[in-house]
C-alpha cells in the first residue's frame, strides 16, 4: 500500500503509534502486515502491467511504484482480536477491487450492520454500507465509504428526525429515541458489538498532518448523523486517504469530508434491506 494512500488515520477512541513495542500491539500488528503484503503482491503485478500508471502522464509513477517509497502505516486497532488477516486475504481484497460503483446497503462490510441497539436486537433496525462523493472546484473530489453498525440511531441532520434506530417495541416502527431514553436511565446494548467504519479519500495531495486533520473533520459527519456516537460500546474509526496531485484548501476538504461521511451514513441506513428478521428501510 502506498505511503501517499495512507497518509494518516484517526480513531475516535484511542490513538497508538504503529511502531508500539507492546506485546499486545505486536500481536495485532503482525497479521495486519501480512494482509498488506498480500495487497502489495497484487499491486506490484498490476503495476508491471501498467494498471496504475497515470494515462495523462505516461511514465509517471503509479500506485505500484509509489508503494516502495515509504513504510506502510498499520493502525493497530483496526481489526478484531478474533480475526487474523493473512497474505491470502490481502491478495483477495486487492484482486476484488474494481472501478464499478460501490454496492451499498446490505453488501460487503455492511451486511451485518444494524443501528438502534439500546434495547437489543429485537428492537433494532438494519443499516449497511453507504457511499457519497462531494465535488469541489478544480476537479477535486472527496469521497466517503461508511459501514454503519452503531449502538445509536441514525438521524437526518437536515430535518433532525430519526431515519433508523431503536423502536418502542418489536413490532412497531415508532422510534424510541435512544439519546432521550439514555437520559431517562436506559442502559442497554452493552453486550452487543458496535463499530462504524469509515474512510474518506481525496485526489488532492496532502501531507500526513493535513490528512489527519481531514480525518478529524470528517468525523463530524458521524456526530451529525449518529445519536449517540462514539460511546464506550462503539469502536468507531475513520481513515483519511490521499492519492493525487490536485490542490485544495485543507479546511474546505475537511468540510466536504464531513458532508460526505454524513450523507454516506444516511445512505447506509436508507438502502439497507430487511435481513435476518431485522427490518430495513429498503424493504425485503
Amino acid at each position: 500500500m502506498p505511503k501517499d494512500a495512507v497518509d494518516g488515520y484517526r480513531t475516535s477512541r484511542l490513538y497508538r503509534r504503529a511502531d508500539s513495542r507492546s506485546p499486545a500491539s505486536a500481536r495485532i500488528r503482525e497479521p495486519a502486515r501480512e494482509a498488506c503484503v498480500g495487497f502489495q503482491h497484487i499491486a506490484a503485478d498490476l503495476g508491471r502491467r501498467g494498471f496504475f500508471t497515470d494515462p495523462a502522464a505516461p511514465g509517471k509513477p503509479g500506485l505500484a511504484e509509489m508503494q516502495h517509497h515509504g513504510p506502510v502505516v498499520i493502525p493497530p486497532l483496526a481489526r478484531r482480536a478474533d480475526v487474523c488477516p493473512s497474505v491470502a486475504m490481502g491478495e483477495a481484497a486487492a484482486s476484488a477491487a474494481s472501478t464499478e460503483a460501490v454496492k451499498e446497503g446490505c453488501a460487503g462490510a455492511g451486511t451485518g450492520g444494524t443501528v438502534g441497539k439500546l434495547f437489543g436486537m429485537k428492537r433494532a433496525m438494519k443499516a449497511g454500507l453507504g457511499s457519497y462523493t462531494v465535488a469541489l472546484p478544480g476537479g477535486v473530489l472527496v469521497s466517503s465509504l461508511v459501514a454503519v453498525n452503531a449502538l445509536g440511531d441514525v438521524q437526518d441532520p437536515a430535518t433532525g428526525k430519526i431515519v433508523a434506530g431503536a423502536r418502542v417495541s418489536e413490532n412497531s416502527r415508532e422510534f424510541a429515541d435512544s439519546e432521550a431514553q439514555m437520559k431517562k436511565g436506559a442502559r442497554g446494548g452493552q453486550t452487543i458489538s458496535h463499530t462504524t467504519l469509515a474512510v474518506v479519500a481525496t485526489n488532492a495531495r496532502l501531507t500526513k498532518v493535513e490528512a489527519n486533520k481531514i480525518a478529524q473533520l470528517a468525523g463530524l459527519g458521524m456526530a451529525r448523523t449518529i445519536f449517540p456516537v462514539n460511546t464506550m460500546f462503539d469502536a468507531d474509526i475513520l481513515f483519511g486517504l490521499s492519492i493525487g496531485d490536485r490542490t485544495a484548501d485543507v479546511n474546505t476538504l475537511g468540510t466536504a469530508a464531513a458532508e460526505a461521511v454524513a450523507q454516506a451514513v444516511l445512505r447506509a441506513a436508507r438502502l439497507a434491506k430487511t435481513l435476518g428478521g431485522v427490518p430495513g428501510l429498503a424493504g425485503e
